[in-house]
């Protein structure tokens, strides 16, 4: 009997399930035998049990992998985005001639806004700060 169910392990595992999935089938089927079998103990209900387990196994594995690889895509996408923007930072960076040290530290510089008049609004003299990267 127990040379059945390890052979039914080893059958559904060679079979070319995923390892995820092949260890749900392989946990369900061990329980499932041992649940028929430790009921009745008949090894036509411990087979039952086994192929029930395998199927409950299957399942589960199915929805797992189905979630884990929902979560890989997400990651993968995010990371593609990521590696996307970083790319262009690089190249932006290259093509404008500014240092690596200096992104991201812009300097202020106080700059002097003449006294003017815009469209019927007068402005007084005053100071501005402006980003500068060097």
């Amino acid at each position: 009997m127990r040379q059945r169910i390890f052979f039914l392990g080893i059958v559904i595992i060679l079979i070319g399930c995923s390892m995820n999935k092949a260890s749900y089938i392989g946990t369900g089927a061990v329980i499932g035998g041992g649940a028929g079998y430790g009921i009745h103990e008949n090894e036509k209900e411990a087979m039952i049990g086994g192929l029930a387990g395998g199927i409950a196994g299957a399942v589960v594995g199915d929805m797992q992998t189905k979630k884990i690889n929902k979560k890989m895509q997400e990651a993968y996408e995010e990371g593609y985005t990521q590696a996307q923007a970083d790319v262009a930072i690089e190249y932006w960076d290259q093509n404008t001639g500014r240092p690596k040290e200096t992104r991201g530290k812009p300097k202020l510089k106080r700059v002097k806004v003449e006294e003017q008049e815009v469209n019927g609004v007068r402005y007084k003299e005053h100071y501005e700060y402006i980003e500068v990267y060097p």
